[in-house]
């Protein structure tokens, strides 16, 4: 079973493009069987995006998504590091994970790092980079 870590951009991008099914998504680009796993720093994230100011459908969109969280997602202690990326390239080296990810600044660290991302592609689907 593969790990896939989830940047908070990804997180919200699940709700922002409904149209996109983002669990089939994920299931075919690794073709297997995957647990989604989220840092607790990326949680705090996603937690001072929920409770900040923005408009009414924005609110929703990501309590939505930090509700999907802790739902659906396993939470992991990072020890020792202050920032999200930070935290999934620790996590991903450690657990050999995939990063769910659309920053393109952390796609590049993982890719230096030979670590695999899935990113949205073209708006309308999920494509695996596998950092080589």
């Amino acid at each position: 079973m593969k790990r896939v870590l989830l940047d908070t951009n990804f997180v919200l991008s699940m709700f922002e493009r409904p149209r996109i099914p983002f669990e089939e998504e994920i299931s075919r680009v690794l073709n297997d069987t995957y647990t989604l796993i989220v840092t607790e720093q990326v949680l705090k994230e996603l937690e001072g995006i929920a409770s900040s100011k923005g408009t009414v459908m924005k609110k929703k969109k990501f309590k939505a998504g930090l509700e999907y969280v802790k739902t659906r997602c396993e939470i992991v202690r990072v020890e020792n590091v202050r920032k999200a990326d930070d935290s999934l390239i620790y996590a991903a080296e450690k657990l050999k994970g995939i990063v769910a990810t659309n920053d393109k600044e952390l796609r590049k660290k993982l890719k230096k790092k030979n670590l695999r991302t899935i990113f949205i592609r073209e708006g309308d689907h999920l494509e695996l980079d596998c950092g080589e």
